[in-house]
């Protein structure tokens, strides 16, 4: 019976030991209201950066597409 006592308390002790390990390693890598606000201005800028290359080629495309128009239409009497 005092060996099933020894085991338990090993088994007790590892346990937290776990626990307490996973806490802090969960702990350590949580991220700071720094680090968010840090992350979401990243992001703002990478988004806007994304937005503005879209713009610029929807632009160039309509730029393209008149282009188009207009040498269609110089061949075509307007009625």
């Amino acid at each position: 019976m005092h060996g099933m006592r020894k085991t338990e308390w090993i088994a007790f002790a590892t346990l937290m030991l776990t626990v307490i390990g996973a806490a802090w390693w969960t702990g350590a890598r949580m991220a700071t209201k720094e680090d968010v606000a840090v992350l979401r201005q990243e992001l703002r800028q990478e988004l806007r950066q994304e937005i503005r290359a879209l713009r610029e080629h929807v632009d160039a495309q309509m730029a393209e597409l008149r282009g188009y128009l207009i040498d269609h239409l110089d061949g075509h009497p307007v009625d």
